[in-house]
């Protein structure tokens, strides 16, 4: 046995050591390879996925990608969506005067500062529009579109979390976690597609759902963000204005209400205008805010004066003309 291991610990022949090493590069070739190879571009309509993306074309008047096709296609379609949306998603490289310590950067030309794009704006926001048109078929690409609320540029962020928020129940934590950054651009976009929960693809939302999505934006328009304000106001008119119907059981207008009176007395600019609009559909709290509203009637900027008129004509009949 002694000699066994003298054997094993003496030097092995170069030939052994050379197949050694062209099997481990061979390996991991192959293992690169496969995890980056793209996957197979399906067929829909005669017509390759890939194709489809390129040409991105959204004219609902002629020939189209629709969810129905998608689906037809299976989980091959979510799978060769994710890579296309890799592949296109857009960027910019950093120069090499970027990569050098500071000391140095004066004394180099501007040709090392240059950065080149990469990547396509028009057919990675295409792609997301249609995975998120899948609904809850999309789920495997939760982590990519939690990836995609850190990007730079806000439509891209706003489509990833409007596929989240369709995805329904399996993408809450995802969502939650998200609203807890309160410094995060993801967060505005999550708050801002929220009610997309409530309509399909996304499955039908539990009781608890709703009430949660109600708590969210009512802890919005407590924000001292103006923006994140605006948002919750703005998602207070979706819920009673479009989805109402969900929200039976939960006082939607008696909570809401009278927040939405309290961001136009208090708002300014666009905050106080979104109010205005949100107020047409909560008649039982627009006596809170009907000063308010006079002031903004009599503005010489139609941008102020038509919502304000539009709420307090809801509010003149049933209350005759304010005093």
């Amino acid at each position: 046995m002694i000699c066994n291991v003298l054997q094993n610990m003496l030097p092995m022949p170069k030939f052994r050591v050379l197949f050694i090493a062209f099997a481990g590069i061979a390996l991991c070739s192959a293992v690169l390879w496969f995890a980056t190879r793209p996957p197979r571009d399906p067929v829909c309509k005669g017509v390759k996925l890939s194709e489809w993306i390129a040409k991105a074309n959204r004219d609902s008047s002629e020939n189209r990608l629709t969810p129905e096709d998608l689906r037809g296609l299976g989980p091959e379609a979510v799978e060769f969506l994710e890579h296309s949306i890799r592949s296109h998603v857009p960027g910019e490289t950093k120069g090499l005067g970027e990569r050098l310590p500071n000391a140095l950067r004066k004394y180099l030309p501007e040709s090392l500062y240059r950065r080149d794009s990469y990547g396509s704006h028009e057919q990675c926001l295409f792609a997301l529009e249609q995975l998120s048109n899948l609904g809850p078929e999309a789920q495997a690409a939760i982590p990519l579109l939690v990836e995609l609320l850190d990007h730079s540029n806000n439509s891209l962020r706003d489509a990833a979390a409007y596929g989240l928020n369709r995805i329904g129940p399996a993408s809450w934590d995802e969502i939650e976690r998200t609203l807890g950054h309160t410094a995060s651009k993801g967060r505005r976009s999550i708050l801002f597609t929220l009610t997309s929960r409530l309509s399909s693809p996304a499955p039908d939302p539990t009781q608890a759902e709703v009430e949660r999505i109600l708590e969210i934006f009512l802890d919005a328009c407590a924000d001292p963000d103006p923006e994140i304000k605006l948002l919750g106001v703005g998602g207070l008119l979706n819920c009673q204005g479009f989805y109402s119907y969900h929200f039976g059981g939960l006082d939607l207008p008696g909570r809401a209400g009278p927040v939405v009176a309290s961001c136009l007395n208090r708002g300014e600019g666009i905050l106080k205008v979104v109010s205005a609009r949100a107020l047409y559909y909560y008649p039982e709290s627009i006596h809170l805010a009907v000063p308010e509203l006079e002031l903004m009637e009599g503005d010489s900027s139609s941008f102020y004066s038509d919502p304000a008129r539009a709420t307090l004509q809801v509010y003149q009949k049933t209350h005759g003309h304010p005093e």
